[in-house]
């Protein structure tokens, strides 16, 4: 879902918002509806809307549950025209289709980070039979060829114009796939619902046969794909709906080199220009730099399949932001000490000052970068820079032009020409020493704070203050200046980021009030909550608290991302019951049923949370519609250990009562489909009958992996008093610890595919020490206690990318404040550090979400996270997460 937030950066400048309530700003088209929307319903016929989707069929018509369809991809130009090509084929012959709301729909499922898989889609058409496929495709190519429109990945092209064909479901249908994850599905011949793919590459199930009419047209792509390429590509760098950026060698001379690929009419961006387009300016901006040392050589430009390829030279190295995140110490040590913040310092600065040069070699040739993020620098070996991703760069003397994409935190819609570089060149300075200082997009009078903080915590030059602030400081009274993927729009909130109010615990509206000797950290408390129920909207539908992406999967209801965990952090940490927002949860589970069982996701936190809150006829109803499934994973987030908690807990609650048993039963069944998982070491064991090997390893860690299990089997001990469940419990957390390494600094931190190590409560440290924690207070185990320091340890690190509770700095909070006897001064250091990402929403604290790109306020990614944890901290003596002990700090 990460890969699609740009889409839900378009509506609101502070919160994550359906694209459907996109109204204006940069890259709006204001006059954007089709022709046929608004036509009249034809007789006969019905017309539904769904999310960015309009549906007709024919009135009492019973379709088929999957089907070969056919889908059109379109321009913006060309999209009205094909619409109503298609209104005029399908009314005609009785056939159901569905169509994008608007032009507007169209650019934003087009954009540069829409899933590539099936980007660029207008219409959908059901055809009834192959006989009618074959009639549709026939008829409306006749009419259509050579249409322009994007290659739609997934599915197969139809001759040379817009049309596509997929074969897919027709209508909703839910399946788990091979690791646990509830998906959509079609149906196997002999009725098994299997995963229904939607890769970029076309793939029909291995038992539908292909159309002896399609063969062709198969025929033709594999001919293409068939040509050799003048390159050959060693491994893949990047990937976007743009087309892929890869490492490959030239046949010729095994020159190594960077391929970098345009599809036409794809990635269209806010000023509505294309990859192809944006490639034609990187072109432009190479040729006149060339030369310049750190400026990749122009090698070539070529057409492959279609396709706009250029060839440029590869820059070895890492990029700016991998080298701060190894570099930093801040990041990788607990207790820097001053030569080795002296030694960052130096190094980093350096850069900086060979980025300046770089970027001044750049503008003297005529040119604006564009484009100048952390991403965008390679640092090289020998700690030179190169500048890489010229697709947004143009001409200096265009003084009117703006760039159609930016990275957030590090353009400004409101400078032009050089002073756009220069902006994002004190970003980039005050990045490399305040990772997160991206948060200035939502408050850019924070600036301030962390320059402040820059210069108190690292020996930079005298004049890098003043030099940030003259370009990043906003003017009097200015509203965060948007970046052209998130203007403004009449359906955010108003006023969203305003001054402190008077007297709050910061009294500047800074970093003043963590400097104070002594925090009162109830108010802190008290004004997030503050925060939290201002932000609530019990007038939508859709969602109550403003959260992460993932809420937009699940109607706002769940306890990860939705109301469900947001209420429950409220109540269990003192601030209260609810009534009118409770009453909005129920009738939006009513409304719009839960489609996982999960606990954090799905069903079984709803059960949870309307139980805790006291509907527990409500809670007994949901669980009697959605029973315990037959297949799940193993985890806590989205599996069977999240449902066997909830069972168990349900269990205690009802002790003595006509329900007790049967979910004690259906706990216990479900505790031995983990505990014959957790003796074999597979996950596969527990999901269920008839699914293939998961492709890829649990994620070691709390939520997703074997110490949810752990955690699930304490509480089944707890409430049977079987020691076999403690048995398979420090069996489970041993197959975590397992997925762990020692660092040079004694951390013990999970490996991710030897890519990167998780601390985080959701993967890594924290989580797996919170369960050894509860584990230990009913059985002692050397390797479990032994492996506890290391994993704590961790948790102290002095920066983190984010504030949340479960891959952020709350959530080493949280595991501290439990686990950490000794760590007083490391638990009170990294409350303060994670209150430096707060921001003032509406006079009240809140907190910015998954990479500091909006607000949120949901259990796992926002402000009732780190309610959670300050509360925690504070040694309240209440759970600071469903199934652990409540108990307060140690």
């Amino acid at each position: 879902m990460h890969d699609m937030m740009q889409i839900y950066t378009l509506a609101d400048p502070l919160f994550f918002e359906e694209p459907t309530r996109w109204a204006g700003g940069v890259g709006f088209i204001g006059d954007a509806g089709f022709t046929v929307s608004g036509a009249a319903v034809p007789e006969g016929w019905v017309r539904g809307e769904r999310g960015i989707w309009v549906s007709l069929r024919p009135a009492g018509q019973v379709g088929a549950e999957q089907g070969w369809k056919v889908h059109l991809s379109a321009t913006l130009d060309n999209a009205d025209r094909l619409c109503s090509a298609v209104w005029d084929h399908c009314v005609e012959r009785g056939i159901p289709f569905k169509h994008l709301r608007d032009r507007n729909m169209l650019l934003v499922f087009n954009a540069k980070y829409s899933p590539r898989g099936s980007s660029g889609k207008l219409v959908t058409v059901y055809p009834r039979d192959e006989d009618e496929l074959r009639e549709v495709l026939t008829a409306l190519s006749a009419e259509l060829e050579g249409e322009p429109g994007p290659y739609i990945l997934s599915d197969l092209r139809w001759g040379a114009g817009p049309l596509f064909v997929r074969y897919g479901g027709f209508t909703e249908m839910l399946c788990v796939d091979e690791h646990g994850e509830t998906t959509l599905a079609i149906r196997h011949p002999d009725g098994t619902l299997l995963p229904d793919r939607r890769r970029p590459v076309f793939d029909p199930p291995k038992w539908v046969d292909l159309p002896e009419f399609l063969r062709p047209h198969l025929d033709s792509r594999r001919d293409g794909a068939g040509a050799e390429h003048p390159y050959l590509v060693r491994r893949a760098l990047h990937f976007s709906n743009a087309g892929g950026v890869y490492l490959a060698t030239r046949r010729t001379d095994g020159r190594e080199v960077v391929l970098k690929e345009a599809r036409p009419h794809t990635a269209v961006d806010a000023n509505h220009h294309d990859a192809v387009t944006r490639m034609a300016r990187e072109s432009w901006a190479l040729t006149a730099l060339q030369g310049i040392p750190g400026i990749p050589e122009l090698y070539d430009e070529l057409d492959v399949a279609g396709h706009r390829f250029l060839v440029e030279e590869y820059m070895d190295g890492q990029p700016l932001n991998v080298w701060c995140g190894i570099h930093h110490p801040g990041v990788v040590r607990a207790e820097p000490t001053e030569e080795e913040i002296a030694s960052y310092t130096r190094r980093a600065v350096r850069i900086a000052e060979r980025i300046e040069e770089l970027i001044a070699a750049v503008h003297a040739r005529g040119v604006v970068f564009g484009d100048l993020h952390l991403g965008n620098v390679i640092v090289r070996p020998d700690e030179s820079v190169a500048l890489v991703d010229f697709e947004l760069a143009f001409d200096a003397t265009d003084a009117e032009w703006r760039p159609g994409l930016t990275a957030t935190g590090f353009g400004s819609r409101h400078k032009s020409g050089t002073d756009r570089d220069l902006h994002a060149l004190a970003a980039v300075r005050l990045a490399m020493f305040v990772p997160y200082s991206k948060i200035t997009a939502l408050q850019p009078d924070k600036v301030r704070e962390f320059v402040r903080l820059m210069c108190d915590e690292f020996p930079v030059p005298e004049d890098w203050a003043g030099t940030i602030l003259s370009h990043l400081s906003p003017p009097a009274g200015a509203l965060p200046p948007l970046s052209p993927d998130a203007p403004a729009s009449s359906g955010g909130p108003a006023s969203p980021v305003a001054p402190a109010s008077p007297g709050t615990w910061r009294p500047d509206g800074g970093l003043a009030g963590l400097d104070e000797p002594v925090m009162d950290w109830s108010a802190v408390r008290e004004d997030l909550a503050k925060g939290i129920l201002a932000s609530a909207t019990p007038e939508r539908e859709d969602r109550l608290f403003p959260g992460d992406v993932h809420q937009f999967l699940s109607g706002g209801l769940g306890f990860a991302y939705g109301a469900a965990g947001v209420l429950w952090a409220l109540e269990v940490t003192g601030h209260g019951r609810h009534p009118e927002h409770e009453r909005w949860l129920i009738d939006a589970i009513r409304r719009t049923p839960p489609r996982r069982p999960g606990f954090y996701d799905g069903t079984a936190g709803l059960v949870h949370a309307l139980d805790h809150l006291g509907h527990p006829d409500e809670a007994a109803e949901l669980l009697d519609r959605h029973p315990v499934p037959d297949r799940a994973n193993i985890s806590m987030f989205s599996g069977f250990a999240g449902i066997g908690a909830m069972l168990t807990h349900l269990s205690r609650e009802r002790d003595g009562t006509a329900g007790e048993s049967g979910h004690l039963t259906a706990a216990l069944a479900v505790a031995d489909r983990l505990a014959d998982a957790v003796r074999r070491g597979d996950p596969g064991t527990a999901r269920g009958p008839g699914l293939p090997a998961p492709t890829r390893p649990v994620e070691p860690g709390l939520m997703r992996g074997w110490c949810g299990v752990a955690l699930f089997l304490v509480r089944l001990f707890e409430r049977t008093g079987d020691p076999g469940h403690l048995d398979h419990a420090a069996l489970a957390v041993g197959l975590d610890l397992d997925r762990c390494v020692t660092t040079a600094d004694g951390w013990l931190v999970a490996q991710e595919a030897g890519v990167r190590t998780m601390p985080y409560l959701d993967v890594g440290s924290a989580g797996i020490a919170l369960v050894i924690d509860e584990f230990l207070a009913h059985r002692e185990d050397d390797r479990l206690r032994a492996s506890l320091p290391g994993l704590l340890r961790a948790c102290r690190t002095r920066v983190a990318l984010q504030c949340d509770l479960f891959r952020g700095t709350a959530g080493h909070v949280a595991a501290l404040a439990r686990g950490g006897a000794d760590d007083e001064e490391a638990l009170d250091r990294r409350l303060r550090e994670m209150c430096r990402h707060a921001v003032s929403f509406r006079g009240h604290l809140a907190f910015p979400g998954t990479n500091g790109f909006r607000l949120s306020m949901d259990l796992a990614t926002g402000g009732a996270g780190v309610l959670l944890a300050m509360s925690q901290a504070a040694g309240t003596g209440t759970s600071f997460l469903p199934f652990f002990s409540p108990r307060g700090r140690r």
